[in-house]
């Protein structure tokens, strides 16, 4: 799955936090915010929900109405689906949005608009621009074929040549595909207006080359989401057996229920079901924000708050990880030998994947591990920035 599922539900309680424009829209839509507490102590107001549709937090998402998403539960691996779905969405809908704004950018600076702009004073098509959208669909839909022509211009060649990769694998080209279809039908609609507008001037092709060639890099980029969303849920695993571990320490014949808690279904459920009844919960947290300037982009911070990590030994684990040559042996294979060992630290190992796969786009990726002064919540940090 790459990310970008239409239908369906999230079903995870997900605590929304909106920015201005989001605020914005939905109370001019007369919807009641609610305030709300997150896991940094910050107070909020924003969406509160158990269920959402996938296709109405990807317009969100694509609209820049979201800043701040928390999940919180006690046990997060009875959704592990859903958790890996849901992180795919997020950096999905991150890059749909940058290369939207991408390659309007790139159109803007192009001679054929400042051409326009010459000419017509009066009308200047720039970042401000808005053109009335009934009439933007209605010029859209009468011109369905040429612009249909024009997304195959630009995708076939890519499209081909993913076919022809034959280092990747059926589900991966599928993946791969789509991903190319999903990141041109997010291009605004005025892109495709201009598109259809100018197919016959000499800036045309040059247009369409810039675009696939920019399209390619973010094919490239969006593997990183699949990284990020393992990583995630590795880490989950690991702060989820450590909570395990912890609560069954404090009862009697405690070290020999800590050994049993990894394989022992029933014990865990057992242990769950008081963590839960006591209120103890792992939050995870995505903070979205768009940077302007010098380090124009997206910023994507995933954060992890857990009690009862052993904050020490995971700095040092992460640490000691960091920039660790990986090029040797592939993730298929280093996967095979950490489950052949039996070790349940894979999720470590995901962070240097990631920064490799980032390092590769153009994406700056930092990790790090700290503890709250004077408390005892450890805090995984994961951060992105497009």
């Amino acid at each position: 799955m790459s990310g970008k599922k239409r239908g369906g539900s999230v079903n995870l309680p997900l605590r929304i936090t909106l920015t201005e424009d989001g605020s914005d829209f939905f109370l001019r839509k007369r919807k009641n915010l609610s305030r709300f507490q997150l896991a940094d102590g910050s107070d909020v107001y924003g969406l509160v929900l158990e269920t959402a549709p996938v296709s109405s937090l990807q317009r969100m998402l694509l609209q820049n109405y979201i800043s701040r998403i928390e999940i919180s539960r006690t046990e997060f691996l009875d959704r592990r689906q859903q958790v890996i779905d849901f992180s795919k969405m997020v950096t999905y809908g991150i890059l749909y949005r940058n290369f939207d704004s991408l390659i309007f950018s790139r159109l803007l600076q192009s001679d054929l608009i400042r051409q326009w702009n010459r000419h017509n004073p009066a009308n200047i098509i720039d970042d401000r621009t808005r053109i009335n959208e009934t009439f933007l669909a209605t010029v859209l839909e009468q011109n369905r074929s040429l612009i249909e022509e024009v997304r195959k211009e630009i995708s076939m060649p890519l499209i081909e040549a993913i076919n022809n990769n034959g280092s990747l694998l059926p589900e991966e080209k599928n993946v791969q595909i789509l991903s190319c279809e999903y990141f041109l039908q997010r291009m605004r609609p005025l892109i495709w207006f201009i598109l259809s507008r100018y197919h016959e001037s000499a800036e045309y092709s040059l247009l369409v080359d810039d675009i696939r060639i920019n399209l390619g890099q973010y094919l490239e980029k969006a593997k990183t989401a699949e990284y990020l969303a393992l990583l995630i849920l590795e880490l989950l695993t690991g702060a989820e057996n450590t909570n395990l571990k912890a609560r069954a320490l404090g009862k009697k014949n405690g070290k020999e229920l800590a050994a049993k808690v990894l394989y022992s279904e029933s014990l865990r459920a057992g242990l769950f079901r008081e963590m839960e009844a006591a209120g103890e919960q792992i939050h995870l947290d995505w903070r979205l924000r768009t940077l302007r300037g010098s380090t124009a982009g997206d910023r994507l911070e995933v954060t992890l708050y857990n009690r009862y990590s052993e904050y020490r030994d995971l700095k040092e684990k992460i640490n000691s990880i960091k920039g660790l040559d990986m090029r040797e042996k592939s993730l298929s294979a280093f996967c095979s030998d950490q489950l052949d060992s039996g070790s349940t630290e894979l999720g470590i190992y995901y962070i240097s994947y990631l920064q490799e796969s980032c390092e590769k786009v153009g994406i700056r990726f930092e990790s790090n591990v700290h503890q709250v002064r004077g408390g005892d919540v450890t805090i995984i940090t994961l951060q992105l920035q497009f």
